[in-house]
């Protein structure tokens, strides 16, 4: 399955609600590999960091900081050990 890069267009008219959220240290492993299927993810990083590689680069995300990530997407994630986050 190939990563699919989404364009603003067809974010633009995305709607989503809160019906539940998990505050806490990452809660399985701290370093994962592989293809991101599952439904949206947002986090948010509180304390520590993540660094995310996909096939568009690689970045480190720190405190205070929103990860939105959509479906079909390859990638490695590796938590801090001290990282807290929203999920």
């Amino acid at each position: 399955m190939e990563s699919k890069a989404w364009s603003l267009s067809e974010l633009r008219g995305l709607r989503t609600e809160l019906t539940g959220a998990y505050r806490g240290p990452v809660p399985s492993q701290l370093a994962w590999y592989g293809l991101h299927n599952q439904m949206c993810i947002l986090w948010l990083i509180e304390r520590g960091n993540v660094r995310i590689e996909t096939e568009f680069g690689e970045q480190v995300f720190h405190p205070d900081t929103w990860i939105f990530m959509m479906p079909g997407l390859r990638l490695n994630q590796i938590f801090s050990p001290d990282a807290l986050i929203v999920s």
